[in-house]
């Protein structure tokens, strides 16, 4: 078994970490999907931080929770999660006897239920590092043979005032802009795509990308392959963490819509592209 290496305490305890994170998840992403829906006039920004503030509480909420159960001794736990499943099954059944629930029936399931998010977090873990080890395949690939695409890349790089190394490649393997890294950013851009656009839609691109970078939105993606990785079973996760997705090219697109101060020639340019 995958936990054979694990003390009972341990195992009890993310157990159930994992059980009370499915309605303390849920019920942080019902909160952000009603303040998203009440607000709509909120910036991008304002929705971007409150949509990765929702995923900061999930993983806080989840880790006070752990160390709630793996802070005191097996038997003490043990006589506190026995009282508090009889409080909870004396209410619910004086409340709605027909839906009563034996809440101890869990404690048989513990290693299965520990098992089971152990394999799946490795292979959500593999399947990330795959993907990893992808686009450094494809960086090695990509060439560096675009003058117009370098000089845009350079006007563009000192209005944005980023002072670390930027390096940009056209690729093959790409068919849309892409940022890989963040110590050494690439930026990838689909070979012949260049020919394909003009001056100001090459700018309105690499500016979008270059917002990625500006605002460090390649540590936030980390952070989310984490929280995605442990809390892959939990629908609600995966909500918030689409959310900080979306409204994080909404901020980059707004970034890049100041630089060309149009609007509508921005989003024609998307269109194309």
């Amino acid at each position: 078994m995958m936990t054979s290496f694990l003390s009972n305490n341990l195992i009890e305890s993310i157990a159930w970490t994992i059980v009370h994170s499915l309605w303390q998840v849920t019920i942080i992403a019902c909160v952000l999907a009603i303040i998203l829906r009440l607000a709509p006039q909120l910036s991008s920004l304002n929705k971007y931080y409150l949509s990765i503030s929702a995923l900061g509480i999930s993983v806080m909420a989840a880790i006070i929770t752990f160390t709630t159960y793996y802070g005191v001794d097996s038997a003490t736990n043990e006589v506190l999660v026995n009282s508090l499943r009889y409080q909870a099954q004396l209410y619910i059944a004086e409340e709605s006897p027909c839906w009563a629930i034996d809440l101890s029936s869990i404690n048989n399931y513990v290693l299965a239920i520990v098992n089971a998010w152990v394999i799946g977090s490795i292979l959500f873990f593999l399947r990330f590092m795959g993907g990893f080890i992808y686009l450094r395949g494809i960086v090695k690939k990509a060439s560096h043979r675009n003058t117009k695409l370098q000089d845009i890349f350079k006007k563009l790089n000192k209005r944005y005032g980023i002072h670390r190394k930027i390096d940009i490649r056209e690729s093959i393997s790409v068919t849309t802009p892409m940022v890989v890294g963040y110590l050494k950013p690439i930026i990838l851009f689909p070979i012949g795509l260049v020919n394909q656009l003009s001056t100001n839609e090459i700018e309105a691109i690499l500016a979008h990308e270059l917002a990625h970078i500006k605002r460090h939105d390649y540590l936030v993606n980390l952070f989310q392959i984490v929280a995605e990785t442990l809390f892959y079973f939990n629908p609600a996760i995966w909500y918030i963490s689409s959310r900080i997705r979306y409204e994080r090219e909404n901020c980059c697109d707004d970034m890049a819509i100041n630089y060309t101060r149009s609007s509508i020639g921005y989003a024609k340019t998307l269109v194309r592209l």
